[in-house]
């Protein structure tokens, strides 16, 4: 027993975390979550492609200011709780340890999932489309074979685990390596997004249809390719033009997923300088610096590569692959560009492909350090090593997960697309509850906060958390409008993956975050065994 009686229900009274992160860190973690690199992919790859009467420009506009509620609860109760773990903390001592641990539990499944599919990203998006090309703008028959192996699925298995090897040693060296290398790199994502900008801005189209035409040639070997392109596409049944209000409310997912994920700094709250406003005031200023520099790229492509070449270039490699070259948005901006500018484009944007690997890690193996913390899970995931701070074993077993995440995605055609995320939006479903709840269940520590702001009487935490569940079932509904989205209420439902799968994975995604409970319950009743009620550390704030 130590001051105050704490130790018997806390591992111990400090983290040995170490508050390091300022605020431009935090920032670039949430906007690698948010990423908007893929925002594009998926809405080129998806949207354009499968639902080309739907308006993009509208599709990502919306999708920020539905998301802008769910980053201020996350905002608002990271400085209120400014401690690691996220939804965890907040969740379990407003609501109830039970729901702070499986709404947890859920997401860090997910996210690790997640960080696996980040790993398969890098290689299919970031390095095969620069390799591509390089062997085209240089002639390199092994360059072009490289960028074909690194997009197949061995390939692109070995390279995303490699990948995930050296940012675990990274993050179990330091925090701050990972941090630095990240932050780095995603200047000059963003450089190499601007450069592309420029590039298609500066372009006609009818240079640019030359020059695709060129590179389309070399790669497939076939002339005229962008009207070899819209014609393949035509005939495997893409029809270009028009535009219909539900095409848009549906392909919304596509791009609106990613705004809704600008939360990765409350994950690691017991490292963020000054909590109170650097949380709060980082997670909508990614939201909002994503969604115009989305929409500053979808006005460059759509003035110089066209709506219609997107949306074709995306369905022929949905549809049939084969018969696709499978450019994404970056290779066909770099097309754009000089064999120099065009590269330095495509090293940037390879950032956005394994943004999520540095971010996810850094995360959520946070919360594996606050359940361990709050005795919830074994003792050993909450050590931090005394020298370079970092909680090793719990980075090494998020690792772990983490590979499974990849060879899932990598080989198991049902998680072969976005299948957790409505899993995860019942994470943020939760937590919007949460932050409604938050002034009148914990009336006293509410009143103490930062953010215990009221309009007329009435909390403003409450009303942004009625929003963002308002947000976050408009999202569910799109999600659920999209027989490609993966996930579905209708059991004959067929994504591509085989009919009544995306059925299937609708009760995985249920099934996940409904274990949480019974792992929280199994735990309680383990270590009530070993005569400690952990229902003791829910009653105040973790340590620091």
């Amino acid at each position: 027993m130590t001051e105050n009686g704490k130790q018997a229900y806390f591992t111990r009274q400090a983290t040995g975390l170490v508050r390091q992160i300022g605020a431009f860190d935090s920032f670039v973690y949430n906007q690698s979550y948010i990423n908007v690199g893929m925002i594009l992919l998926y809405a080129f790859l998806f949207g354009a492609a499968l639902y080309p009467a739907g308006s993009l420009w509208l599709a990502i506009a919306l999708g920020a200011l539905i998301a802008v509620p769910t980053a201020l609860v996350h905002g608002m109760l990271a400085a209120a709780f400014p401690r690691s773990g996220g939804e965890y903390v907040y969740n379990s001592r407003i609501l109830s340890p039970a729901w702070g641990f499986a709404s947890n539990w859920n997401i860090t499944l997910w996210l690790f999932f997640y960080m696996g599919v980040g790993c398969n990203w890098f290689s299919v998006y970031g390095l095969s489309p620069l390799f591509r090309f390089l062997g085209t703008r240089t002639d390199s028959t092994s360059l072009l074979q490289l960028s074909g192996w690194v997009a197949g699925k061995h390939g692109a298995f070995i390279i995303g685990t490699l990948t995930l090897v050296i940012v675990t040693a990274l993050y179990c060296r330091k925090m701050m390596l990972a941090v630095r290398l990240q932050r780095a790199w995603f200047i000059l994502g963003v450089i190499g997004l601007l450069i592309i900008v420029a590039a298609l801005t500066f372009t006609s189209k009818a240079d640019y249809t030359s020059a695709y035409n060129g590179y389309y040639e070399k790669v497939m070997g076939v002339p005229d390719g962008y009207s070899a392109t819209l014609a393949k596409a035509k005939e495997l049944g893409f029809v270009a033009g028009g535009f219909a209000l539900l095409a848009t409310f549906i392909a919304l997912y596509w791009p609106a997923n990613f705004f809704f994920w600008g939360n990765a700094s409350t994950y690691l709250g017991g490292e963020v300088r000054h909590a109170s406003k650097t949380q709060l005031y980082s997670m909508p200023a990614a939201v909002i610096f994503s969604c115009l520099l989305a929409i500053v790229a979808l006005a460059a492509f759509g003035k110089t590569v066209g709506k219609e070449l997107i949306g074709a270039v995306g369905y022929t490699a949905l549809i049939s692959p084969l018969d696709s070259p499978g450019f994404i948005y970056s290779e066909l901006g770099a097309i754009a560009c000089g064999t120099f500018f065009g590269t330095i484009a495509l090293i940037g944007c390879a950032y956005w492909a394994v943004a999520f690997v540095f971010s996810v890690l850094g995360a959520m193996t946070r919360n594996l350090l606050a359940w361990s913390l709050d005795r919830v899970m074994p003792d050993g995931l909450s050590a931090v090593h005394d020298r370079f701070h970092t909680p090793i074993a719990a980075i090494v077993i998020g690792a772990i997960a983490c590979e499974v995440g990849l060879f899932l995605f990598t080989y198991v055609p049902a998680f072969a697309v976005m299948v957790g995320i409505f899993g995860a939006y019942l994470t943020f479903m939760t937590t919007s509850i949460s932050a409604a709840l938050f002034p009148f269940r914990k009336k006293d520590l509410f009143d103490l906060s930062p953010v215990n702001w009221r309009i007329g009487g009435f909390p403003v935490i409450t009303l942004v958390g009625l929003l963002s569940f308002l947000g976050l079932l408009v999202l569910d509904l799109s999600v659920f409008s999209d027989p490609y989205s993966g996930v579905s209420i209708n059991p004959a439902t067929d994504a591509g993956t085989g009919a009544g799968v995306p059925f299937r994975m609708f009760w995985i995604n249920l099934g996940v975050f409904l274990s949480g409970f019974a792992v929280y319950f199994a735990a309680k009743s383990i270590r009530k065994a070993q005569g400690t009620d952990i229902s003791l550390a829910f009653k105040e704030i973790p340590p620091e």
